[in-house]
């Protein structure tokens, strides 16, 4: 075989600036055609960085062949080979004047090799190999010509057919190296620079034909590996490919009856991550699903002008359109719906276990611990429901594929028979056992090649809170539900009373290591009795009201109050965002509590201020100030009217007259209420009848003199 082949091109490139805004005004997005030329006097090339203009003309021919030589039985050598010219000039024609044509590229005589072989190991069953150069170019910044993309390609393979052509199966093995490929340049995205060597390899496989009698099946997968070896572009996206890629098609025309000429279709087009045009540029993997319908016979008439035949067949048309609209919506709507009740459900679930048993807590400070729990519900719950119903009725849509394609294969392979080594074999049905092995192999290699990404992807979910990040996103759901489901360790003993009274029975706090803090021994705090616990920093102040509030089990003893109506109010409370209201009435609702309510709570705290920004909208965190925070907690107190308040350091952040007010009121509205305080001042002494002196590992309790 020989031929011959020619082509040219010449591109015309003017950049410059235009000052002339006017001529744009009053153009509709919607004819843009509008726009008119701007005059010569707008144009500015002094202020351009690309102020200049080129022609850019090229030129190239070449004579190719190749032949085919059959060297023994069933080995055939192919030679083949492409001798090319190829010649390009340049010209810059803007601003004027014109400069002189200036030769970029003069190649004579290129020569482009191919090598190929042939084995035909049965009368199905083909070996092949290759090898080959190519060589390409274009244009730089600054109009000159890029050299030549030089390299070689060698790829080696398997090819099959059976039933006269109407199955076909090949796989490959490949690998191109290349340098002076062109990409684009990252300063002047209009032109290219060139790359060093660049390596790719990989391998692929596919299926197609026509399995049953207009049923025409493809499928295919791509495996690929890119390595740039010159790091001044080893970023480059446009070098890069997807490392996996894989598509697929399936085809029906229906041969007869009444639904003959309708052609109906589907295929599935997925690729990984992949870079864009700059480093900076990812995209991330993604898959296209395509459909089709085709009425044969109706567009026949249709386009044949057959008026009545059309007609005929309309309302049949119109009804498998409907239908499949109908069909498609109905698969939508159903796989969210359930998507959002089993997600719903799932939050309910991890929800119950994150706040029982102060596994909140344990998350954080536990031995055992585990980062963003907010997030592994709110985020990890949304991927692992729509990751496994996804997977799951790709599932079913699968084994229902098998086991109609596995019938189809067992029954048209018929039996493989073939004498090796003077002894006859027969297998049956190996069209589906071929198919089945491949598969295995095809999913062994994946498992290989794509274990290190389930780490990976764990280590990203753990700093920034496809099947591995379905796998990394179980995991981390299944590293919190151990943690949460793990019963809290024995020691110190907290039980719900119905009396306003705290009852400590031989209380000893200890550090995780067992090492003793401070012991407590045996104490009721009556209904109505203020209690101050002061100590040094570091005697188990703090300690001890986690112990109360049986976040802290290190120790031994027993706790019991009415922890149903009590209330805690840390040194920082938490403000969420919202109207100020919602912040004020929190863990309530906002309609909770009235108005006036509300309004009064503030003025006992010296924060009548933001009494008329009670349905502000903002993020009060950021607004008030840590004293304000600490003044709005004490408000939530009063309106909360608990029967047992605990206070760490709530007052920490005032001066002596806001946090004497604050007593003031705690003393004038909640008379009645059991108060703990933890703080360092000895001002606050005056508010309360008894103390509690942590220090030196004891606990000494006294009355306080009015």
């Amino acid at each position: 075989m020989f031929g011959f082949n020619y082509n040219s091109y010449e591109q015309i490139t003017q950049y410059a600036n235009v000052n002339c805004n006017n001529i744009y005004n009053n153009i509709s997005l919607e004819n843009t055609n509008a726009v008119p030329q701007p005059p010569a006097s707008c144009f500015d090339y002094k202020q351009n960085a690309d102020r200049y203009g080129t022609d850019d003309y090229a030129y190239q021919w070449g004579f190719y062949g190749q032949l085919r030589l059959e060297v023994i039985r069933h080995l055939s050598l192919i030679l083949g080979g492409r001798v090319s010219r190829y010649y390009e000039k340049l010209q810059k024609i803007s601003p004027a004047p014109k400069g002189e044509w200036i030769n970029q590229a003069d190649l004579r005589g290129q020569l482009t090799p191919y090598l190929g072989t042939v084995y035909q190991i049965t009368p199905n069953i083909s070996w092949y190999a290759s090898i080959f150069t190519p060589a390409v170019g274009k244009q730089t910044y600054g109009g000159g010509g890029l050299a030549p993309q030089e390299g070689n390609q060698v790829e080696t393979g398997f090819k099959a057919e059976y039933f006269r052509g109407c199955l076909n199966l090949s796989s490959a093995l490949f690998r191109m190296e290349s340098i002076n490929q062109s990409v684009q340049d990252p300063y002047h995205s209009q032109f290219y620079v060139t790359t060093g060597p660049i390596r790719r390899q990989g391998w692929e496989a596919q299926v197609d034909g026509q399995i049953l009698p207009g049923l025409d099946v493809s499928i295919g997968y791509t495996y690929l590996d890119t390595k740039v070896s010159n790091a001044k572009v080893n970023d480059f996206g446009s070098v890069f490919s997807p490392h996996h890629i894989f598509k697929s098609w399936v085809h029906y025309n229906v041969q007869d009856g009444f639904l003959k000429g309708l052609n109906v279709g589907a295929g599935i087009d997925a690729n990984s991550n992949l870079r864009g045009s700059y480093a900076t540029t990812i995209q991330g993997g993604y898959m296209t699903v395509d459909a089709m319908a085709w009425y044969h016979r109706f567009f026949d008439a249709f386009f044949a002008g057959e008026v009545g035949r059309c007609l005929g067949m309309l309302p049949f048309y119109l009804l498998v359109t409907l239908g499949s609209v109908v069909v498609h919506a109905t698969q939508t709507y159903l796989t969210q719906v359930l998507s959002m009740r089993w997600r719903l459900w799932n939050t309910k679930v991890y929800l119950r276990q994150y706040l029982s048993e102060e596994a909140y807590y344990r998350l954080e400070h536990g031995p055992n611990r585990a980062d963003n729990p907010d997030q592994r519900i709110a985020d990890h719950l949304s991927q692992m429901t729509v990751q496994t119903l996804k997977l799951g009725l790709d599932a079913i849509d699968a084994v229902t594929t098998l086991l109609s394609f596995a019938v189809v294969l067992w029954n048209i392979g018929g039996v493989l028979s073939f004498d090796w080594h003077g002894r006859h074999f027969q297998i049956p049905g190996y069209l589906f056992l071929g198919a089945v092995l491949t598969s295995l192999l095809a999913s062994g290699i994946l498992e290989r090649f794509g274990a290190p990404l389930i780490g990976a992807n764990y280590r990203q979910q753990h700093f920034d809170a496809d099947l591995a990040t379905q796998r990394s996103v179980l995991k981390r759901l299944g590293e919190f539900e151990r943690v949460v489901s793990q019963s809290p360790q024995s020691g110190i003993v907290s039980s719900v009373t119905e009396t306003t009274s705290v009852q400590i029975r031989d209380l000893v706090l200890n550090l995780p290591d067992g090492k003793p803090i401070v012991r407590i021994g045996d104490l009721t705090m009556q209904g109505g009795e203020r209690w101050l616990v002061r100590g040094p920093s570091g005697s188990g102040k703090s300690t001890f009201l986690r112990a109360l509030a049986g976040l802290w089990r290190h120790g031994r003893g027993e706790v019991s109050f009415n922890i149903r109506q009590a209330m805690f109010l840390p040194q920082r409370s938490y403000v969420p965002s919202g109207t100020l209201r919602e912040a004020l009435s929190y863990p309530a609702t906002s309609d909770h509590y009235d108005i006036a309510s509300c309004q009064q709570a503030l003025e006992a705290v010296n924060l009548a201020g933001y009494s008329h920004r009670l349905d502000e909208i903002a993020d009060w965190g950021a607004v008030l100030s840590p004293g304000e925070q600490q003044r709005l907690a004490v408000a939530r107190a009063l309106l909360f009217r608990p029967a047992i308040l605990f206070l760490g350091e709530a007052t920490s952040a005032l001066d002596d007259a806001n946090e004497r007010r604050l007593y003031e009121a705690l003393l004038f509205f909640l008379p009645h209420t059991t108060c703990i305080s933890v703080a360092h001042h000895d001002a606050l002494r005056v508010f309360h009848d008894r103390e509690i002196v942590l220090g030196s590992g004891k606990a000494a309790f006294s009355l306080l003199e009015k």
